[in-house]
């Protein structure tokens, strides 16, 4: 098997435990059987009380978090384009390269909340209004942990006003993720490596490019030129069908996957790292969006097809 699960379960209840290991081969099964894998794929798998393990305790909030994945690692490379980007461990193992760094081991990292989460399991009766398919929020996160994410938010401000990619510790850099490689502004078809990155490649520290501290390097960019870039691509993020992932081979703004950019104001975590809700609700592409269904399983929602869609299967297919 192509998808190795190492599971930790929190609970005392192993029937649930069961149901929940049972869900995580069922990922690797739809994910094996749309991606040629060169290499397994690791992942650490955990369903705990996030109220104990976390301290992320219900706050009197409606929202509950069910969970979430990512990249256990990311590794920079160095692009055909010239840019150093972050690339999850995920993908670089498939790329074999003859010489690699050393792996950490595993590739994603997952933790989904056993505390006051209602999931329905296969198997389980017919699935209650307030329910949520375990196996349809899981798949969706463990595709963030093979690398469907984007390293734009704002790494500076308490409140969200200016984006930029990662801000690399030396403060020298702005690193992409693998992701972002491919992400367009859909009104012009230009690649937003090309016209807002590489602006902002331009802020630098004269001396020795090197800040010495991060209030130093924020003081310095937000009175920067660069800085009114950042503000401008946040502007992208909160306009409906501004940017997009233009697949490998394509060329045309028109076959762009269109991401989330209708959410005002922007949301860390769910702006631009998600497919649009609107455009692809509906369709097989719908894994991707921001919002988790209630009342319908991934079984219904998908008539028993397999829930990576063409378009996101064109997405991982891009990235590695």
């Amino acid at each position: 098997n192509k998808f190795e699960v190492t599971f930790n379960c929190g609970t005392t209840n192993i029937t649930l435990c069961n149901k929940v290991q049972n869900q995580f081969e069922e990922i690797g099964t739809i994910i094996t059987s749309v991606l040629i894998l060169n290499s397994p794929i690791t992942v650490n798998a955990s369903f705990v009380d996030f109220c104990t393990a976390l301290g992320e305790c219900d706050s009197g909030s409606q929202y509950i978090t069910l969970g979430g994945a990512i990249p256990a690692r990311t590794i920079q490379l160095q692009d055909d384009d010239g840019r150093i980007r972050e690339y999850p461990q995920a993908l670089v193992k498939q790329f074999q390269f003859d010489k690699h760094p050393e792996y950490s081991q595993f590739d994603i990292l997952a933790m989904f909340n056993s505390k006051d989460t209602d999931f329905w399991f296969t198997g389980d009766p017919q699935i209650k209004s307030y329910q949520q398919d375990f196996l349809l929020v899981a798949l969706h996160e463990i595709i963030h942990g093979l690398g469907f994410v984007s390293n734009w938010d704002d790494y500076i401000n308490y409140r969200p006003e200016a984006l930029t990619p990662v801000i690399s510790t030396k403060f020298n850099r702005f690193l992409e993720s693998a992701f972002d490689k491919y992400m367009i502004y859909i009104p012009t078809g230009e690649r937003i490596s090309t016209i807002i990155t590489k602006e902002l490649d331009k802020f630098t520290n004269k001396s020795n490019n090197q800040f010495s501290s991060f209030q130093n390097f924020a003081s310095k960019f937000k009175a920067s030129p660069q800085y009114k870039i950042s503000l401008d691509m946040m502007k992208k993020a909160i306009t409906p069908f501004s940017l997009g992932f233009l697949p490998h081979g394509y060329t045309n703004a028109s076959d762009a996957v269109i991401l989330e950019t209708s959410l005002k104001p922007y949301t860390e975590g769910s702006s631009i790292s998600h497919v649009d809700l609107t455009t692809y609700n509906s369709t097989s592409d719908f894994l991707m969006k921001f919002l988790a269904d209630q009342k319908i399983t991934l079984e219904n929602k998908t008539n028993g097809n397999n829930p990576i869609g063409p378009k996101l299967k064109l997405v991982l297919e891009t990235l590695g």
